[in-house]
Parts: structure tokens; C-alpha cells; sequence
């Protein structure tokens, strides 16, 4: 056998692709044994892909380092010799072909051929030289098993004839062969094909088929029966759409519709439109026909009534209504199923749901009027006129009570914290799975709670987290991870070698554990500085700030476990989201009073600005008991007594964070507790929506090169002024501190405020920290959501998929918390009710009715934040109008008057040029009024009215209704 080997190594050399096929036709079963390990090394050798060569310049040219003749051979040699799975890893493109195959097959055929070329009928995409000839060729021959899936995809090519240059339209090669029309034409109805793209605009299939129904090759009817039975099948948009307009082009008679009427009807589940309005527009057709089946057409029709498209909608209400005026004894059930359509938010649809229940329908009958009734509350204006006999009276209603203030006692759920060391386990099994945001906080509090437990057994139980702790910190990053889970990790490594450190014997298992996996970064070559280095090096590549806050709370319980100190954090959250009972905070503080210590800084500040008050005198009453000094007085202020700025205060960042949390009012007596202008501290900002003028980079075809040309964008411009007010020293004094080491002093420690921001270039990991962060200060969010705004709103519209992770997590966190909006959450949710995502728009919307509800937002506000970003166009109108019609409109009637004034802020501010779509805005605000009872006496409004007036008829009719107003209050 070495003869054989040593024969093929010379061909190969030698590229004799003559003499292949004779020398491996002498090859047995044995020999492909023995000749396998040496075509295995051949493989890899002449597959490689490297530098080919080098020029004098420096440059290098890659490529394989064999010859194209030399893989010819080699693929060849693959499918002699290989099984199928080292085949299909070698993967020799040019081997699957009929030139190729045709000189192989006769003699050698391998047992795993069929099943490889049938799994095609799977892939995505098939390749060109497999057409349906040459398959059924191999079918014929015996080589493959015929595959009705693998015919469904290849036959749509069948009608078509390559040349040189493209192609050419040949039906009659369908008649080549019997089996074609008689079987597998039928396969491209019951399987899914890419007939459609195969057609092109020309319709070539199309063609074919009518042409073959006309001379009588294909029976009509069985046509028709497999393409509205296509129609149903669980086909793509686009394919399903190509079996509709076959359909079409058939053109069946009335006869032939009523025959496939119950089919047609299956066709009202379809997921696309275009298989529905087709039915529907047929049932137009035929709905006064004899043999029309109304009862099945009365059950089917829910599901067209319930459409998000207003065409089926409207195609279904037009059926009904000619079907009414047939049949006088059906017209109470088919105004009673009509008015399913009133739940639709469009004033056309109800309108014209409503004039066929008025016309058809007697007002006297309960059950028209029940079926009425249930809708009462979504009527817009002018249906609910139309109706009006089939309503119930409404009564003035005070929605007040359902509405409770910010500052008024809630409902807290409290956060259960372990109780034993079993307890604390599964917490620290969990704690970097983002459950809930609060195990960050609540595992380094646990194991100050625990640490004199860390017996050999307990540490481990605790082995499992200390493993996800250590795949954390050396694993593959994972998309749901962010940079806190990280530093939670860093953390719990820290504490490991802490635990090592103090109990060397206890700690073995953890010490074997944690040299595993420095040995795997080892042999794997990855740097192991990363992973020695502690919770104190911990940094962000982004070196944004943001990140502080947390860290300095861990390093504070990492400080007592060195120290051995049994205290409390005194941010850890008691209650849901993320806060902190003001009772829970005066035992805490009174802890570390009894042993002397003061707690760390960072840790009081966010536990200040986490906590909420339900009872201020029983607070204060324990605060008396409990407390004494600065952090008595620091209580007593966020409780609402009298204090004053003080030289001897120790504690300024967190005075700071108690006046900005809570009593924000006094900020201008207390700024100089920070260096940062007021304006920051208050979160202020400023903003412009516009449409920027830049220049891009572009490739001219002419000119064949690069070259910049203008170009605009959509920007929304956040400024924030974070300016250094403290004392500048100077210069004489400032070279004297150089050069004697001498530090300047300053009247303030860092703080929260310091630190509170957010920076990235692009996002890599913050939109799985973002919820943690705003949670840091969830009574006011306001300086995380300035960054938020500045960042993700750069260019208005969502920029990819990690800006709308961090968006909408930021949403949700916001739909958790009860505080005043400040001027970042309506800019943040303005913005997001115009962007070009659907669950970023409702969101925001559902924020809103949260808002009013808590009496925590401004519509006005809101309503002008919209109205500047629509003046530029920076949004689809329509995206605005259909959000308020799916999730805004008629919610209660506190909802409408806040609407109303939020709709006219927005029209106030918007361009005397109307955009697409002002219609549809001006007839919500109409409707917004009518319900209201209101007029608008607001001159903005008046004079953008009057300005859209003049500029075309379409607005005229909508701008007098509303001038005219509605009785009741003025606005």
C-alpha cells in the first residue's frame, strides 16, 4: 500500500489529474483505511491559507499553498476515500458537480451520497449547478432517493435555460419528462420554494400555468384547490403573496369562489394582509349570492373585525353592511358583530361602524345595546354622537381618588434579606444573574452579616458562587453582562483571598479551586493581572465615573471584613425597587455610633438619597433615642427640621445628597458644599432638536476616489454645564504647592455628586448596569437620565440594538420609581415617545399615564419637548398620532385633560408648515376636546391653527371644528 501512497504523492506533485480516477479506482476498503491518515495530513498541508509571498516593499500576498488543480485532485480524492462528516468538514467546492460526479458515479457511488445531496432541500441557499435535470438524472440512476422537498426548491429554475449571459424563458422543458407536471409540480403547493423570486417581475410561472390550464396539461380546478390551500400553509410574506396573485390570475367565476368559499375563509388566520383582503374583496363579490354561507362568514369575521389594518377592517364592515341589506332577519347579529370594530382607535372606522349600526340596528334592543355599551369609553366624538341612542347616559365622574401624590404613604414591598447562612448561600448562587438589581447590594451586606461564620463546610456551600465569580472575571464577556457584575465579581475574589488569608485550613477547597482557574488563564495565555488584582484596582475601560459610586461602597464593607468589623452598609436596600427605610437607616447609623466608627461616605450618601419617609414622628422620635450629633441633625433635616450649613461638619457629601434628594429648594444655602456650579447639582442642562449640516465621507465612481460631501442628520444637542466654583489659588501660591508637595485645601470631600455620570463612545456594557445605577438615587434619577439623553438621543433615532437595550432599561426602571419628574425625565420621555422603535414609543406612553396618575409629570412640558422635535421633522408624525390612539387617548378623564394640554404645547411649538400627518393630529386634538368640553382660548394655538389654515383645504375643515369649540369650562 505504501506503492499506492507513494504513486499519489507524485500525481499530486506532478497535478496528473488524467490518471486520478484510474489509480484510485484500485483503491479497496482496506486501502482507504490505510490511505486516510496520509490524505488527512495532504488535506491540511495543501488547505492552509497564510502569506504566499512577500514583495520588496513589505507587503504580503495570502492565499492557499497549493495549486487550484492540486484541490481539484484533493477534492476529488475526498469523496472517494472520506465519510461523510470529514467530507462535509473539507468541504471541496468543486467536487458537486455533474462534469465531475458524471465520471465518478458509475463506478463509485458512497452510501452517504443521497442523504448529502437531499440535505439541501434545508439550507438556506442552494447551489446554482444542482437543478432539476441533473437531479433527477441521479434519480433515475439510482444514486439518490427522490426528495418531493428538494424538487419543491429547485424546480422554479426548471423553466429557465442559462446562457452566457443570463438566461432564458423555456416552459417547455416541464414537459421533458412525465413525472414533471403529473407529481412534482404539485410539490411547489405543499412545500415551502422560492418560486416567487425565481418568477421575477416578468410572472414567467405565472404564464406557464395559465398557459398549461388553457391547453389542458394542468386541470383548473386542482389549480385552484392546491393554491388557496398554498394560501393557507405556513408559507413566508413573499411566497404567500405569489400563490395570492396566481389566484388572482386565474380569475375564478362566482361558481368557482362559492365552491372554495370555506377555504377562503381559512384564510382570515393568515398572518399576512394581502391573502386577507384578497378573500375578502372575493366575498364582496359574491356575499348576495345564492349558496353564500353567512353563518360561516359571521363566525370567521371576529378575526378581520380585530385587524391592525384599517383596509380589512374596512373590507369586512362593507360585506356585512351589503349583507344586511339582504337578509332584514340578520341585521341584529350583524350589528352586534359589526360592533366589535369600535375598538379600533380611528375616527373613519368607528364612524363608519357606527352608521351601519344606526341604520340597521333597532336602539330599543338589549342585546345591540349591550354589544354597544362595551365600547362606550373608547368612542371617539363623532361616533359616540352617532350612537348615542344605543348608549348609556355617562355620569360625571371624579377620578381623584385613584390618583395619589408623590409625597403621599405607599405601599412598599419590603426585600427579604437572609436570616441564616443557607439563606446567604442561595443569595450568592444568584447575585450575578441580574434577578434583581438589589443583590449587588444585598451580597457584600450579607457577608458582613456572616463573615464570623466561614467554617470549612460553609465556604463550601459557597463554592458554586465563588465558581461564577471566577468564570465572571476570566470567561468569555456574554451579552447580558455588564461592568457591576464585574466589579461584583472583583469583589468576591477579594473576599476569597481574604478568606485564605484568615483561614488557611478552612479555605483549602477555595485555594484549589482558585489555582484551577489561574492554571486554565495560564495555559490558555491570558493575562493574569486582571485576574490577581483586587476589588481596589477595579477601573472601567471606559473610565467613566459612574462606576465610583459602587465601588466605594464595596471597598467600605471590604475595609470592615479586613478589619473584622461587624457592621451593617447603610445603603443596602429594605423595601422594593431599590430603598431604604428612614427607620432602618437611624438603626444602622446607631450601630456603627455604638462602636465608634464612622460609616463610609458613599455608602451614607446613597443610603440618604435611597431612603423614603412614611412616618416623620416616629422616625424622629427613634432618631431622639438612638442618634446623637452631626448624624442626629443630618435625620432631623431630611425630616424636615431646621438646619444650617456648619464649619464643623464632617459629613458634607452627604448633607449635599440629603438637600438634593429631598429638600432641594434650600440648594442655594448648601451649594458650597461642592465645588460643582448649582446648575449642575440641580441636574440642569440645556438642549436643541435640530437637523445638523456635516460632511461625509463618500466613494465617487467617477472620480474613482473619496472625497466629502455635505451632508445632514437628525440631533438632538444635550449641553451640561459641570463648572469648578471653588476658590482658584494663585499662581505664585499654586508653583509653591508644586515644588513643597503641598496640597491645596479644599472646603468639600468627593462625593456622589462628583461622580454621577455616564460616558461611552459606544455601547458596550451599560445597558446591563443602567437600572443599578439609576437605582443608586431612585427618589432622583435626574443626573443619570441627563446622560442618558445626551448619549443615546445624539443622532434622535436609536442608533442599533444596544442603544435600545439601554433605552428601554432605563424605561423600565423609571416605570418602578415615584418622584417629580425633573427636565432630563421629560426630555427622555418626550423623545422616547417619537423614536423608531415601537416598545420604546409605548413604553414612554405608559410612563405618561404613570405620570398622571402619580401627579408626578408636566404634560404641558412634555407636549412642548414633542412640538420643537416635530418642528424640524425629526420624527414621522405618524409615529406620535398612533401612539396616542393605541395607549394615550381615553384612558380616564384626568388622562384627556392632561392630554389636552399636552397636545396644545405641542401644536404651539411645531412649524407653520405643516408635516404629513397634522391632520391626524388636529382630529385627535378635536376629539380630545370634545371630550373634554373644552375651547381653546390659548392664542399659540389659535395662531398655528390659522397659520395651517392657509396653507391648503385638507386642514380647513378639522382647524374650524376646533376654533368652534364645545360647551363647557374654558381651557
Amino acid at each position: 500500500m505504501s506503492t499506492f501512497i507513494e504513486q499519489y504523492q507524485v500525481l499530486l506533485k506532478k497535478e496528473r489529474r488524467k490518471d486520478l480516477l484510474p489509480l484510485l479506482q484500485t483503491l479497496d476498503v482496506a486501502g482507504k483505511k490505510v490511505f486516510l491518515p496520509e490524505l488527512k495530513k495532504l488535506d491540511t498541508e495543501h488547505f492552509k491559507f497564510g502569506i504566499i509571498e512577500k514583495s520588496l516593499s513589505g507587503g504580503e500576498r495570502y492565499g492557499y499553498k497549493s495549486t487550484d488543480l492540486q484541490r481539484e485532485i484533493l477534492g476529488i480524492t475526498f469523496f472517494v476515500v472520506y465519510n461523510r462528516k470529514e467530507f462535509e468538514k473539507a468541504n471541496p467546492v468543486d467536487v458537486i458537480n455533474k462534469k465531475v460526479l458524471d465520471t465518478i458515479l458509475p463506478w463509485y457511488c458512497p452510501t452517504w451520497f443521497s442523504d448529502y445531496m437531499n440535505r439541501f432541500a434545508d439550507t438556506e441557499f442552494i447551489p446554482y449547478f444542482i437543478d432539476y435535470s441533473w437531479y433527477m438524472e441521479l434519480v433515475e440512476g439510482g444514486y439518490v432517493s427522490e426528495s418531493a422537498q428538494l424538487i419543491a426548491r429547485i424546480l422554479p429554475r426548471a423553466i429557465f435555460k442559462p446562457l452566457a449571459r443570463g438566461k432564458s424563458y423555456e416552459p417547455q422543458q416541464l414537459l421533458e419528462r412525465p413525472v414533471t407536471l403529473q407529481k412534482h409540480f404539485w410539490y411547489l403547493f405543499e412545500y415551502s420554494n422560492e418560486i416567487h423570486w425565481a418568477d421575477e417581475n416578468e410572472q414567467f410561472w405565472i404564464k406557464a400555468i395559465l398557459d398549461f390550464i388553457g391547453r389542458g396539461l394542468l386541470p383548473r380546478a386542482d389549480v385552484l384547490n392546491a393554491t388557496t390551500a398554498a394560501i393557507n400553509r405556513n408559507f413566508n410574506q413573499s411566497l404567500c403573496g405569489w400563490f395570492v396573485e396566481l389566484f388572482i390570475r386565474i380569475e375564478p367565476s362566482k361558481t368557482e369562489l362559492l365552491d372554495l368559499q370555506q377555504v377562503l375563509l381559512n384564510t382570515f388566520n393568515s398572518p399576512h394582509s394581502k391573502p386577507v383582503n384578497t378573500a375578502l374583496k372575493y366575498f364582496k363579490d359574491i356575499a348576495g349570492d345564492e349558496g353564500f354561507d353567512e353563518t360561516g362568514f359571521f363566525e370567521h369575521c371576529p378575526l378581520v373585525l380585530s385587524s391592525e389594518s384599517k383596509t380589512t377592517v374596512t373590507n369586512a364592515l362593507m360585506i356585512l353592511e351589503k349583507l344586511a341589506k339582504k337578509h332584514p332577519g340578520k341585521r341584529e347579529e350583524i350589528c352586534i358583530l359589526a360592533s366589535q370594530a369600535l375598538l379600533h382607535q380611528d375616527d373613519k372606522l368607528q364612524v363608519r361602524t357606527a352608521k351601519l349600526i344606526s341604520k340597521y340596528a333597532d336602539s330599543a334592543s338589549l342585546d345591540v345595546w349591550e354589544a354597544v355599551s362595551a365600547y362606550q369609553q373608547g368612542l371617539l366624538f363623532e361616533a359616540k354622537n352617532i350612537l348615542e341612542p344605543f348608549l348609556m347616559p355617562e355620569e360625571p365622574t371624579d377620578d381623584s381618588e385613584d390618583f395619589v401624590g408623590v409625597h403621599e404613604q405607599q405601599d412598599r414591598q419590603p426585600i427579604a434579606f437572609p436570616q441564616n447562612f443557607d439563606e446567604f448561600v442561595y443569595l450568592a448562587s444568584q447575585a450575578f444573574d441580574q434577578n434583581e438589581a438589589y443583590h449587588f447590594d444585598l451580597l457584600p451586606a450579607a457577608i458582613l452579616k456572616f463573615q464570623d461564620q466561614m467554617t470549612e463546610q460553609n465556604i463550601r456551600k459557597l463554592l458554586p458562587a465563588f465558581q461564577r465569580a471566577f468564570k465572571t472575571i476570566s470567561g468569555d464577556w456574554v451579552s447580558t453582562r455588564g461592568y457591576l457584575d464585574s466589579m461584583l465579581a472583583k469583589f468576591m475574589l477579594s473576599y476569597g483571598l481574604l478568606l485564605m488569608d484568615f483561614y488557611p485550613a478552612a479555605a483549602q477547597s477555595l485555594k484549589e479551586l482558585h489555582q484551577e482557574h489561574r492554571k486554565k488563564m495560564v495555559e490558555k495565555k491570558q493575562d493574569l493581572k486582571w485576574f490577581d488584582s483586587g476589588i481596589k484596582a477595579w477601573e472601567v475601560f471606559t473610565h467613566s465615573k459612574g462606576y465610583k459610586p459602587h465601588k466605594h461602597i464595596l471597598l467600605n464593607a471590604f475595609w470592615a471584613l479586613e478589619h473584622k468589623l461587624w457592621v451593617p452598609l447603610l445603603s443596602t436596600p429594605t423595601h422594593e425597587p431599590s430603598l431604604v427605610s428612614i427607620e432602618e437607616l437611624i438603626r444602622r447609623i446607631s450601630v456603627y455610633q455604638g462602636k465608634n466608627t464612622r460609616p463610609g461616605l458613599m455608602d451614607y450618601q446613597v443610603a440618604v438619597m435611597r431612603s423614603f419617609i412614611d412616618n416623620k414622628e416616629e422616625a424622629l422620635s427613634l432618631a431622639n433615642g438612638l442618634l446623637n450629633g452631626e448624624s442626629r441633625d443630618l435625620i432631623g433635616f431630611i425630616l424636615g427640621e431646621d438646619h444650617q450649613p456648619n464649619p464643623q461638619h464632617q459629613l458634607k457629601p452627604v448633607w449635599l445628597a440629603a438637600v438634593l434628594t429631598h429638600r432641594r429648594s434650600l440648594i442655594q444655602q448648601w451649594a458650597a458644599y461642592s465645588k460643582w456650579n448649582e446648575e449642575y447639582l440641580l441636574a440642569g442642562f440645556t438642549w436643541s432638536s435640530l437637523v445638523e449640516h456635516y460632511q461625509e465621507k463618500k466613494y465617487n465612481y467617477q472620480k474613482q476616489k473619496y472625497e466629502m460631501v455635505p451632508a445632514t442628520r437628525n440631533a438632538v444637542i444635550v449641553s451640561i454645564n459641570k463648572t469648578d466654583t471653588s476658590p482658584v489659588a494663585s499662581g505664585i501660591k499654586s508653583l509653591w504647592n508644586k515644588l513643597t508637595g503641598h496640597k491645596t485645601l479644599v472646603a468639600y470631600e468627593e462625593g456622589y455628586f462628583d461622580f454621577a455620570e455616564l460616558k461611552y463612545k459606544y455601547i458596550t456594557a451599560e445597558q446591563n448596569d443602567i437600572k443599578r445605577l439609576i437605582y443608586l438615587s431612585p427618589n432622583w434619577p435626574e443626573h443619570w437620565l441627563c446622560y442618558v439623553n445626551k448619549e443615546s438621543f445624539r443622532y434622535f433615532d436609536l442608533q442599533g440594538e444596544t442603544d435600545k437595550k439601554l433605552v428601554i432599561s432605563a424605561q423600565e426602571t423609571l416605570m418602578t420609581l415615584k418622584y417629580t419628574y425633573g427636565a432630563a425625565s421629560h426630555l427622555f420621555i418626550g423623545t422616547c415617545m417619537l423614536l423608531n422603535d415601537k416598545t420604546v414609543r409605548s413604553y414612554a406612553a405608559e410612563l405618561w399615564i404613570k405620570g398622571v396618575k402619580d401627579q408626578t409629570i408636566n404634560s404641558k412640558q412634555l407636549g412642548e419637548i414633542i412640538g420643537k422635535h416635530e418642528y424640524n421633522g425629526l420624527a414621522p408624525l405618524k409615529r406620535f398620532t398612533d401612539l396616542i390612539l393605541s395607549g394615550m387617548l381615553h384612558i380616564s378623564p384626568a388622562h384627556d385633560r392632561e392630554l389636552e394640554q399636552l397636545l396644545a404645547a405641542c401644536i404651539s411649538n411645531m412649524n407653520k408648515k405643516p408635516l404629513n400627518n397634522t391632520k391626524k393630529l388636529l382630529d385627535i386634538y378635536l376629539e380630545v376636546l370634545a371630550a373634554n368640553k373644552q375651547s381653546v382660548t390659548d392664542e399659540k394655538v389659535l395662531g398655528m391653527l390659522n397659520e395651517w389654515e392657509q396653507t391648503g383645504s385638507s386642514l380647513t375643515t378639522v382647524t374650524g371644528r376646533i376654533k368652534q369649540g364645545f360647551s363647557g369650562s374654558k381651557q
